[in-house]
């Protein structure tokens, strides 16, 4: 029997690597990456064409969409690494689909790899995505969830942490290198004195600014705090509140008295002395 040559246009033959692509994102291997830290993926697919047009004239594919598209699914061969803010792997994955297990890959994730190859659909080429963090974080639908998105967060303090104390008690670790004014990116977040008076202290070794009453949990994480520097100097700045910023150093500090203190100037209006400054 004698097989008919499909030639399949440009733009027939992206669609169907588009669709292979897709679909071996959703079935790959992505479970020892932190998804949530990926601010810039590389990836890259290519195929072997002397094999394709082999297994084509060999009648092992049938040559039609559907037949190209099979042996793409098994054939393609497809790479993708992903990186954190600071440059560092966070891991990948470099392999044949049939190789791979099922454990998926985020949906946002998969659009967006998608999306950047279907916007200039190419197979061995590099492609890489960057600011990825920066776009995740702007799509949530509250400040909180953006923070803990951007940012690296931990539930548990330690001595030097610099960032900034959410009302649940997550610490927002800012950059190696940079100021609190890098909660600036977050979508929503004006300033960083602003930030803290929306009830987010902020700490930086033994510095620490308040801008209201603490939560319990925000309690739990600034208790730990002073008690780390409760041989030293505490400095509290106290942000807005019915006089005014006020600011004032606690010698060998004892958190109940810095948390009375706090209740007090911004339940009451009574003025923190600490032991002057």
């Amino acid at each position: 029997m004698r097989r008919r040559l499909i030639r399949l246009s440009e733009s027939d033959f992206y669609q169907v690597v588009g669709r292979a692509v897709s679909k071996i994102l959703c079935e790959s291997y992505g479970k020892e990456i932190d998804w949530d830290h990926v601010d810039e993926i590389v990836f890259s697919c290519w195929y072997d064409d002397d094999d394709l047009q082999d297994a084509i004239s060999n009648g092992d594919v049938d040559n039609t969409k559907e037949g190209i598209n099979d042996w793409m699914y098994e054939n393609l061969n497809f790479s993708i690494y992903c990186y954190d803010i600071d440059g560092n792997s966070l891991g990948g994955l470099d392999t044949t689909q049939d190789m791979m297990d099922y454990d998926g890959i985020p949906q946002d994730y998969i659009d967006l790899i998608v999306g950047e190859y279907n916007s200039n659909p190419q197979c061995n080429h590099e492609y890489r995505i960057r600011d990825i963090i920066y776009g995740m974080a702007n799509s949530c639908g509250n400040i909180d969830d953006a923070c803990k998105k951007m940012f690296y967060t931990t539930d548990e303090y330690y001595k030097g942490a610099h960032g900034f104390v959410l009302k649940d008690g997550t610490i927002v670790i800012m950059p190696q290198g940079g100021d609190h004014n890098a909660i600036t990116s977050v979508n929503g977040v004006e300033s960083k004195w602003q930030f803290v008076e929306d009830g987010n202290p902020s700490i930086l070794d033994n510095n620490l600014r308040v801008g209201g009453s603490l939560t319990y949990d925000q309690e739990a994480v600034i208790g730990k705090m002073i008690r780390c520097y409760s041989d030293d100097d505490l400095y509290v700045d106290f942000l807005g509140g019915p006089k005014g910023e006020q600011t004032c150093k606690y010698s060998y500090p004892d958190y109940r008295r810095v948390f009375a203190d706090i209740d007090r100037y911004y339940d009451d209006g009574i003025i923190p002395q600490g032991d002057g400054f």
